[in-house]
């Protein structure tokens, strides 16, 4: 038995009424936007960024590893190679992240990723 007055607010029109319906839904419409709008925005993001986009070099030698910072083999514990990456891993979280397409050539890429190793073997 519903009273009077619920039945009043229920049947109501306005901001203070709220369907039923709408009400559930809303949470549900706004994670989809979430959901599908963020790696949208985030390529966006991207692919505006000017520190994203750029060439970086990077060179080695027995001294150290080497780009817009460079670091001694002394400073890196570990080199890592994947088929697709090569990890020059250092002390906190800091990491160089080397992409094998960023070369010309796999045989550029592998002879990179050598010579990392060897440097960094004879260092420690």
């Amino acid at each position: 038995m519903r009273s009077p007055a619920f039945r009043a607010a229920w049947s109501a029109r306005g901001i203070v009424a709220v369907e039923p319906l709408l009400f559930l839904l809303l949470p549900l419409l706004t994670l989809g936007l979430f959901w599908f709008g963020a790696p949208l925005l985030r390529g966006i993001a991207y692919r505006q960024s000017p520190a994203l986009n750029r060439d970086i070099t990077l060179w080695v030698d027995g001294e150290g590893i080497f780009g817009e910072r460079g670091a001694p083999w002394e400073d890196v514990e570990a080199v890592k190679e994947t088929s697709a990456h090569l990890f020059v891993l250092f002390g906190g979280n800091r990491i160089f992240t080397v992409s094998k397409r960023a070369f010309e050539s796999e045989f550029a890429a592998t002879q990179f990723a050598a010579e990392c190793c060897d440097f960094w073997t004879r260092a420690t």
